[in-house]
Parts: C-alpha cells; structure tokens; sequence
C-alpha cells in the first residue's frame, strides 16, 4: 500500500517513477553568442512604477527618501512642514543622492522638489526656459538648487 501512496503522491507532485537517463551530451549551439559573466538584472516594468508624495518633518527622514530612490520610486517633496534651517540641508542631501544614482531633479515650485531615479524621466520645460543645463551663451547652470 505505501508503494501505491508513493506512486499517487509522486503523480500529483509531477514526478514520473520511471528513471531518467542522464546523459554527458553538450547539445550543440552553432553560431549561438556565449555569455561570459551575464548579470540578470531585475527591470522594473511600468506597471511597478509607483511616485510617493512625501511631507518630510526633520532632516532624519532623508535616509527614508534616498531608500525610496534606490528602490526605483520617484518622490515629489513638499517641503512646507520642515523647518526653514533644515529645508535647504535636506534638499542638497537628496539631491546629492539622486545625482549619485543617475537620477533626475526638478525644482516644482519654491519648497516643493521632484526626485526620480535613472529609470524614471522627468519633463518639464516651461514656456519661455531653456532646456536643463543650458543658458544663453553656451553656459550651465548649478545642479544644485538655492532654497528660499
């Protein structure tokens, strides 16, 4: 009976009784390109993108906000709720962070700040601005932003 148990349960888990041959053959690829050290790396797909609105109350929170970045999430910052001291320290911070993992930045409005990482692009050109890093007569401008 155990044996007949063994069987049933061996066929409900997708595993035949009968051996399989095991074979020293390498199946030949032809022209195929052989990878040598292939890294997997996971992508996350659209439908994984996720943008937080975070309201941030001390400088502390800014580890927080850098995790958020190298975990592929974009964060819009409103910076209201911080002390005046600290908004321009965290903005740096962040900004540093962002810049450090290819991200992008872009100021929205007087405290309120967008940070997204590498596999996120932010567009916003304003009537009348010249595109990001470019001034009349071929200057660039500071990657860093002065707070009020």
């Amino acid at each position: 009976m155990s044996s007949d148990f063994t069987t049933k349960l061996m066929r409900l888990f997708g595993v035949d009784s009968e051996p399989v041959e095991e074979t020293d053959e390498v199946e030949d690829l032809g022209d195929a390109p052989k990878a040598r050290n292939a890294r997997l790396v996971a992508m996350p797909s659209p439908a994984q993108a996720e943008v937080l609105v975070l309201e941030p109350r001390t400088f502390d929170d800014s580890m927080a906000l850098v995790t958020h970045l190298r975990e592929k999430r974009a964060i819009i910052l409103n910076l209201h709720l911080l002390p005046a001291e600290q908004v321009q320290r965290l903005v740096d911070f962040v900004a540093g962070a962002t810049y450090a993992i290819d991200g992008n930045q872009e100021r929205i409005s007087d405290r309120i700040f967008a940070f997204s990482p590498s596999n996120v692009k932010i567009n916003a050109q304003r009537q009348n601005e010249q595109p990001w890093g470019i001034l009349p007569g071929g200057g660039h401008r500071d990657l860093a932003y002065k707070v009020n």
